[in-house]
């Protein structure tokens, strides 16, 4: 089950990336992702 999070997690988080990657924003995209990965994860 927690195999299918992350799965989701990161098929959304590639999915957003593309989008700001298009808008020529994909470092801040990526940056946003990490905080969030971290934030959800508590790493």
């Amino acid at each position: 089950m927690k195999g299918l999070l992350i799965a989701a997690v990161i098929v959304a988080g590639l999915y957003f990336a593309d989008q700001h990657y298009t808008a020529g924003k994909y470092a801040s995209a990526v940056g946003q992702l990490a905080t969030q990965l971290r934030h959800s994860f508590g790493v």
